[in-house]
Order: structure tokens, then C-alpha cells, then sequence
């Protein structure tokens, strides 16, 4: 599983095989080419992972935004079409009071997450 510490552990682990591959006396040792090579195999390894750790959850993310918009989205249609066909002003108006609130609730949510992923 790629986290935090995962990726934390990697770069200390880089870091330690580049400095105890430094303490060979030869920098053309074959000893040494083939140390860097792993350590930057292990480094494209773990962008890798990383990259597709990120592309997954943004599409998570982005699969749970369009459905929180759609329901936005629905009310303004209804209360589109309230407006057309000139329906009761009683209603028109629940209709604006009900996106109102969605959209307050569901602007808050979005904040509260952003909120809790800053503080991580």
C-alpha cells in the first residue's frame, strides 16, 4: 500500500544506497553503475506506484464530485422549469430555497475535506 510512510521509508532507503554506494573508490566501478542503476530502477518503481496510487484516487474523487454536482444540477433544472411554466411563486421559491441549501451544504463539505487533507 503507498502512504506517507511508505514513501518516507523509500527515500531514506535511496538515500542510504546512494551514500554507501559513494564510498566506492572507483567511481567507474562496475560495482558502483550497477548500484545506481537499482536504486534508480527503485526509484522509477516507486513514482510508478505513486503515480497510479494518485490517478486512482483523483478519479475517485472526481467520479464522487460530478455526482455531488448532478444533484445540484437536478434542483436548478427543476426550478428552471418551475420558472418556464410558470408555476406557483410559493413553489419557485421552495425550489431556490432547497438549491440554496444544497449548494451551502455541499460547499461546506467540500471545504471540511480540503480542510482535513491540508492538516494530513
Amino acid at each position: 500500500m503507498l502512504n506517507k510512510n511508505n514513501i518516507h521509508l523509500g527515500i531514506i532507503f535511496l538515500q542510504n544506497l546512494v551514500e554507501f554506494l559513494g564510498y566506492s573508490k572507483t567511481p567507474n566501478d562496475e560495482i558502483f553503475k550497477t548500484g545506481i542503476q537499482k536504486a534508480i530502477d527503485i526509484y522509477k518503481y516507486m513514482n510508478k506506484l505513486y503515480l497510479a496510487s494518485l490517478k486512482k484516487m483523483e478519479h475517485k474523487e472526481c467520479k464522487q464530485i460530478i455526482l455531488e454536482l448532478e444533484t445540484i444540477l437536478n434542483k436548478i433544472t427543476n426550478l428552471i422549469n418551475a420558472i418556464k411554466s410558470d408555476a406557483d411563486p410559493a413553489l419557485i421559491e421552495e425550489l431556490r430555497l432547497e438549491r440554496n441549501t444544497l449548494m451551502q451544504d455541499k460547499t461546506k463539505f467540500f471545504k471540511e475535506e480540503l480542510d482535513k487533507e491540508d492538516q494530513k
